[in-house]
């Protein structure tokens, strides 16, 4: 059926007037590049159709171009961290991209952490939406958090269009993708992917005896006496030898030989010893070793080191141990099995220690050059999350500069490898900043008596009315009436609602925070959210950051001894809403600065670029400023009235959710 023959139906009048209006209005703003002399420049023609499936049957729409698009993600990257290193010369293909492209501050969405983020960028809705809104949904009945994961997003994401659309897809290492999904290509989940690890195995000397059963080899060639130890843990023999690759007379050891077997093969006379050569200060590869999990001994992957300390001495290190990935993380089943052999171990997304973020980053490269060399893909997607790790753990410091260059030579090499037709992509899901104060408003809610704690550790929510999880606040609204509420110190006029009275009495308590020293005085800012009280909707959204102080996000740590104190170390550095947006590549207006975009716009963006089909129900419109006029005139805008008809298959899920409290002490939110 013809557009013609559709024009005639209100829904599709409708869907065409909020298209225009939504997608292609903007006001002509000169920032550099090519010239915007009207709005008929920047508005392409505007075909509408009702069902999806149709515009997919339709020869007007197999008939239009389309080319490559890399969407590059990286956690937690800002402005504020990449402008100084771009003019120090440490990021040239960044600044290569922001000088030859476009690029702007990318406004987050109000909650600011990373599943509600990610799912609202690359879905191009808001989390009202999506259904996302924390890292955790409340169970109201059962009274606790679980893990969000991919089955919880109520919309189609990109790659899901994009698959129906005939596209071939390759998303890896996404947040908020677990359990994969079917897709016309390959999928990788990433961040909140169930991962299993081991504290790192206690090593203690090796006994000569023990030593002995090792196959070590004395074949390394050393410009000075090398160094030996040898160390075992209860399941595995690790025995070091440091030597010096410079014939330069200084015993400057700077090469590791690490011979490794496990104990159980070691010990019955049976197999060799692993052999690994790597630099001093840096992790091995990924090491295979026996390790114990719920009683069993099991094979476990892990990495090892020798760091040099600061007085001359050196220390080994063995990170944390990894099993074997049981849950349906990859699509199809088979790729996981691939990713094994080809490199020994393969790890999403994890928040792991400081020493250990460098060479996950060089992992990340290597993963992401793989993928996308895997196919000719017509929409690639990986995500970065290391930045967002060392950002955490030490804030703005050489150790994250370094993890951002390596980050830079792979934008480097992709986009040597781009079709000269392709474009590229690069956004953050939020910044990162530093902040001077913290408020710890469930120690607030408590002092307010509407909070009540089961131990030292948790809250006691069968008996308290209110408290904050994540910059949200949830009710139980089994506890607000007239009665229980003048228990708690507080009256409710006989002609207001309790509910109602209760949002009111909170919005203006918390405007009167103050330190214990009466010195600093805070004003939190409380907002309605829709349908509070029902389903997994929150009841109340706090606003997270200000000027110089962070509302603490986690509603089942210890509380603090004061409501507003300083912050001290890494928990002075956290998210702050605005990130990056970066455009490269076919049609993409030169040097040109777009001021600010908004998260949701990234998904409707790439949509059009792909020629693709832009939902009318979506919160998100089109970046139309980062492009020349000439492609705004020559490719039309598809649209329909929503993407109910967008198939989405999801592979059966395999082992339970964890508990959202295990689940973030994984990722480094609770310490």
């Amino acid at each position: 059926m013809s557009l013609a023959r559709r024009v005639g139906r209100t829904t599709v009048v409708l869907v065409v007037i909020t298209i225009i209006v939504v997608l292609t209005r903007r006001e002509p703003v000169d920032r550099g590049g090519a010239p915007v002399d009207s709005m008929t420049e920047l508005s392409p023609k505007l075909v509408g159709f009702e069902d999806i499936n149709d515009l997919f049957a339709s020869n007007e729409w197999k008939h239009s171009p389309y080319s490559q698009v890399v969407f590059i993600g990286i956690d937690g990257a800002s402005w504020e961290f990449i402008d100084p290193l771009i003019e120090q010369g440490q990021l040239p293909n960044l600044a290569r991209i922001k000088r030859e492209g476009a690029y702007a501050r990318l406004r987050s969405i109000p909650c600011y952490v990373s599943p509600p983020s990610w799912a609202t960028m690359l879905t191009g809705y808001l989390p009202y939406k999506t259904g996302v809104y924390t890292y955790g949904k409340w169970d109201r009945s059962r009274r606790e958090f679980s893990s969000v994961n991919a089955a919880d997003v109520e919309v189609p994401s990109i790659w899901d269009v994009a698959s129906q659309g005939g596209r071939r897809v390759g998303v890896f290492n996404i947040p908020m993708t677990y359990p994969s999904r079917t897709v016309r290509g390959a999928m990788v989940s990433g961040m909140l992917t169930p991962i299993d690890m081991g504290e790192p195995p206690h090593g203690r000397p090796v006994s000569r005896q023990d030593r002995q059963k090792l196959e070590f080899k004395d074949h390394i060639k050393s410009f000075s006496p090398v160094l030996k130890t040898a160390i075992d843990d209860s399941l595995n023999f690790y025995l070091w030898s440091l030597y010096d690759t410079a014939d330069d007379q200084v015993k400057d050891y700077d090469r590791v030989h690490l011979e490794v077997m496990n104990k159980v093969d070691a010990l019955a006379g049976d197999g060799a010893a692993r052999s690994y050569t790597f630099h001093v200060g840096r992790f091995s590869p990924w090491i295979q070793i026996l390790s114990q999990r719920s009683g069993k001994v099991e094979k476990a992957w892990c990495r090892a080191a020798i760091i040099r300390t600061p007085d001359g001495r050196y220390d080994t290190r063995l990170s944390p141990s990894f099993f074997r990935i049981e849950a349906p993380y990859t699509y199809p089943d088979t790729l996981a099995d691939l990713l094994q052999t080809e490199f020994g171990y393969f790890v999403p997304s994890a928040f792991v220690g400081r020493e250990l973020v460098a060479d996950l980053t060089g992992d990340a490269v290597t993963h992401a050059s793989y993928f996308y060399r895997m196919d000719d893909w017509d929409l690639y997607l990986y995500a970065f999350t290391q930045s967002d790790n060392i950002h955490h753990l030490t804030g703005f410091s050489p150790a994250a500069a370094e993890v951002y260059k390596t980050i830079d030579g792979f934008l480097g090499k992709i986009i040597s490898d781009m079709p000269d037709d392709a474009t590229l992509i690069v956004a953050s899901d939020h910044g990162f900043g530093q902040y001077s104060y913290g408020v710890d408003l469930n120690l607030y809610l408590e002092k307010l008596n509407l909070l009540r704690w089961q131990d030292q550790r948790d809250i006691d929510y069968d008996h308290s009315i209110v408290f904050h999880n994540l910059w949200h606040l949830y009710f139980n609204h089994e506890l607000i009436t007239r009665g229980e509420l003048k228990k708690r110190g507080i009256e409710v006029p006989p002609e207001q609602d309790p509910v109602d009275f209760l949002e009111k009495y909170l919005q203006e308590s918390v405007r009167t925070i103050e330190s214990a020293e009466g010195t600093l005085s805070v004003s939190l800012e409380l907002q309605r959210l829709p349908d509070g009280g029902t389903g997994q909707v929150p009841d109340m959204f706090v606003k997270a950051a200000y000027d110089d102080y962070v509302v603490d996000f986690l509603g089942f740590e210890n509380p603090h001894t004061t409501v507003l104190r300083g912050l001290k170390g890494n928990e002075r550095w956290w998210h702050i809403r605005d990130g990056i947006f970066l455009a490269w590549g076919n049609d993409v207006r030169t040097g040109f600065d777009a001021g600010s975009e908004d998260i949701q716009d990234i998904a409707p963006t790439i949509l059009y670029l792909l020629g693709l089909p832009i939902a009318a129900d979506m919160d998100g419109k089109i970046i139309s400023d980062i492009l020349e006029p000439g492609r705004l005139a020559s490719t039309d805008i598809y649209s329909v009235a929503d993407y109910s008809q967008i198939r989405r298959e999801t592979a059966p899920q395999k082992v339970d959710r964890e508990s959202l409290e295990k689940k973030l002490r994984a990722l480094g939110y609770i310490r």
